[in-house]
């Protein structure tokens, strides 16, 4: 290297030169080329003279030749006549043989001189190549920037020996972005090449980068052994075996205020409501250490499935526990039977209205209508809370992803039914290790619930708050391209209630408690490790901090539901600990979204009714 022209994170354009390698052996050996081409020139200008030279040659032993032979055909006449003797028409023969050999070895003469033409062209033309090789490589002695970026931190400094092939340099661009993200093999059937991609970046994970789906790996190696054919990527990880993944490639360009998605296979929590009938009035820590063990065994559970989305089973587990066995059973029971109904009848309503925006605009409208309709006039309100939001859920996805409605369903299942067991067998085996005991007190009822009678008003109302919100939300996050579709859905159906003051306060306690959980969570994704232990002690102390205030009497009991339920999206966000916020951020961020809607609504119905009632007074 003889010139260094740019230094550590220094800001470079296209064409700017960073480097300069010393020309002058690459001089020399171009001027050796171009004196080779010289001398091959002046090679060919001989050999031409030499085929003009055997031209003339020809020329002049045709003319030998052609008088030779009328001379030979003269003497034969005569000799006929008897006018010359035999011995001069010998001498005439033998003159025209000579004059035939000669004139056979002139053109002989020209085919050498032409070959020897060819020749000469042909060494000009390799030596033309070399010059221009050599001349190529001596432009190569100043090394540009091939792309807009900035210079990495490089350790070569003028008067080092380079080496051919040996990368010394490094130029990080901030244009055509490649990410290569390995996914999991079950998720392979719903990527296109093409398919649009939205992605947040570790190191910013605040804003959001658009891009295409450039290729997908048809393969991978089996070991790292293998031959160097198909891209290697590690099955497993420190603490838990994952299933295969594939390479993707995306090709990204930057933008900012768009929807969040690495690429459109995620779903967002569900999130549920919590009957307040199974509160008690003062809170004993050993609840909330069974609480948090059954949220920590539920997470454990969901990871040895390789369930996509780990977070529905441990949230299951989380809202079904409660201080009382038996009505913790109960609402566990209700979740299994309306996940189980919710999904078939998804599944129904998606392979029906597949591609037809018309039609599944109305099927949102008839499931939030009947769902909310239900909530209060049949005494297993919870059962339909949970089948309502599992069908929206279907119906979101058959929407935005439709290709993974049937497999979400499946691993859906898994999760649920994995909190549900992982909290019955909490509460059944630490129970009597904590001396807690299984009876309620007498005062208390068990049951699922009673059924409310409503006015014709209230039924119509309901109708139609629930079967417009729904609509509303998937519509609005369309347009506007916001995060976590699915879980602003179920989150702003389950905030419903027939009482729009009641609406109102359940809209603020669940703001309070998705940006309490919310910014706890965020702060404890950032210090979880990689490690499985330390992520778990994180796991447990929120849910063991968070499940005081859940399962107490009060007001704010509500809040600290939904701060559970925000600090489990934040940390619970995938089949190890988290490595980055920003799908975090997402969920939290589609949660709180749906949560307005319904306060925007509520604020909306609550204008229109104040104006109604002051028209019939006045």
């Amino acid at each position: 290297m003889l010139r260094l022209a740019v230094t550590d994170n220094q800001s470079v354009a296209t064409g700017d030169l960073l480097f300069t390698i010393d020309p002058r052996p690459y001089q020399i050996e171009l001027d050796r080329e171009k004196a080779t081409l010289a001398l091959a020139q002046a090679n060919l200008g001989g050999a031409k003279d030499r085929l003009a030279l055997a031209q003339n040659n020809i020329d002049a032993k045709q003319a030998t030749f052609d008088d030779a032979s009328v001379n030979r055909d003269r003497g034969l006449q005569l000799l006929k006549e008897n006018v010359v003797s035999q011995e001069t028409v010998d001498n005439l023969e033998r003159s025209f043989k000579v004059a035939q050999a000669e004139l056979a070895q002139a053109r002989a003469a020209k085919v050498v001189a032409e070959q020897d033409v060819a020749v000469q062209n042909a060494e000009i033309q390799r030596v033309e190549t070399a010059v221009a090789k050599a001349e190529w490589e001596l432009s190569k002695t100043e090394i540009k920037s091939p792309a807009r970026g900035r210079v990495a931190p490089f350790l070569i400094r003028p008067g080092t020996f380079l080496e051919v092939g040996k990368s010394v340099l490094a130029i990080v661009t901030a244009d055509n972005w490649r990410i290569m993200a390995n996914l999991p093999e079950r998720h392979l059937s719903g990527l296109q090449i093409g398919q649009q991609v939205w992605v947040s970046m570790g190191s910013d994970p605040w804003r959001i980068y658009t891009g295409h789906v450039r290729s997908i790996a048809p393969g991978v190696a089996r070991s790292a052994n293998a031959v160097n054919v198909l891209p290697y990527v590690e099955p497993t990880t420190e603490w838990i075996r994952l299933p295969r993944r594939f390479p993707v490639e995306d090709r990204s360009q930057r933008s900012t205020g768009q929807k969040r998605s690495v690429p459109r296979i995620e779903c967002n929590g569900l999130v549920d409501p919590i009957m307040s009938s199974d509160r008690i009035e003062s809170v004993d820590l050993r609840h909330s250490f069974i609480t948090a063990a059954s949220c920590w065994l539920a997470a454990t559970f969901v990871f040895l499935f390789h369930c996509d989305n780990p977070w529905w089973g441990v949230i299951s587990a989380w809202v079904i526990s409660s201080q009382d066995f038996h009505q913790s059973s109960l609402k566990a029971m209700m979740r299994v039977a309306g996940t189980l109904a919710g999904y078939f009848v998804g599944l129904i309503c998606a392979s029906v209205t597949e591609g037809e925006p018309i039609w599944q605009a109305l099927v949102l409208f008839l499931i939030g209508a009947i769902g909310l309709s239900m909530r209060y006039r049949s005494k297993f309100f919870y059962a339909w809370i949970i089948g309502s939001a599992t069908t929206l859920i279907l119906m979101v996805l058959d929407i935005t992803d439709p290709g993974s409605i049937y497999e979400t369903a499946q691993y859906r299942l898994y999760e649920i039914v994995s909190g549900v067991v992982a909290a019955w067998l909490c509460a059944r085996l630490l129970r009597p290790l904590l001396g807690l005991s299984y009876n309620t007190k007498k005062t208390e009822s068990i049951s699922a619930g009673s059924a409310t009678d409503l006015t014709s008003g209230e039924l119509r109302m309901l109708i139609m708050i629930g079967g417009l919100v729904p609509v509303i939300t998937t519509v609005l996050w369309s347009w506007l391209r916001l995060p976590s579709l699915v879980q602003a859905i179920v989150t702003a159906v389950v905030t419903l209630d027939r009482n729009v003051a009641n609406a109102q306060i359940r809209v603020t306690q669940r703001i309070l408690g998705c940006l309490l959980g919310g910014a706890v969570g965020l702060v404890a994704a950032e210090f979880a490790t990689s490690s499985f232990f330390a992520w778990s002690l994180i796991l447990f102390g929120g849910i063991f901090l968070f499940s005081w205030l859940h399962l107490s009497t009060g007001p704010f009991s509500y809040v600290g539901t939904q701060a559970g339920v925000a600090y489990i999206l934040a940390i619970v966000t995938g089949n190890n600990p988290p490595d980055t916020i920003g799908p975090v951020v997402g969920r939290i961020a589609g949660m709180t979204g749906g949560v307005l809607v319904v306060g925007s609504i509520c604020f909306v119905l609550k204008v229109c009714l104040e104006r109604s009632a002051a028209q019939k007074t006045g």
